[in-house]
């Protein structure tokens, strides 16, 4: 019985290879809406999380990165590529979302600032 069942499913591996070598036209638009489909429902799931985490925290971004066991910088380009930002009730007011260009902007000018307190900037 088992090598019926291992037949039929070599079987059925043939046929879908063989339709997938004769790829239609209307196959490949099916898997481009499949696949648009996916991607969107991933991204939905994943704003949807972010969303959660960020809400559970009080929109502390450090400690949502860490529920979420992503980097802090990974949650920061996502924060921005969902455009997402705090409610106004979030930490006493509107509050500017940090992005990775301006993260990257404070880091670099304390860079500056501590090098020319040392003299080795001129």
């Amino acid at each position: 019985m088992p090598d019926l069942i291992w037949r039929s499913e070599i079987s059925a591996l043939r046929m879908a290879t063989l339709a997938s070598s004769q790829e239609s036209p209307e196959l490949h638009t099916g898997m481009s809406r499949l696949k648009s489909s996916v991607q969107n429902v991933k991204g939905e799931a994943e704003r949807s999380a972010i969303a959660t985490a960020l809400e559970q925290c009080g929109w502390n971004r450090k400690a949502a990165a860490r529920l979420l066991q992503v980097s802090y910088r990974s949650l920061l380009y996502k924060i921005e590529h969902y455009h997402m930002s705090p409610p106004e009730s979030a930490a006493g007011g509107p509050r500017r979302a940090r992005t990775v260009a301006s993260v990257v902007e404070m880091n670099c000018s304390r860079e500056l600032e501590s090098a020319s307190k040392s003299g080795s900037v001129r």
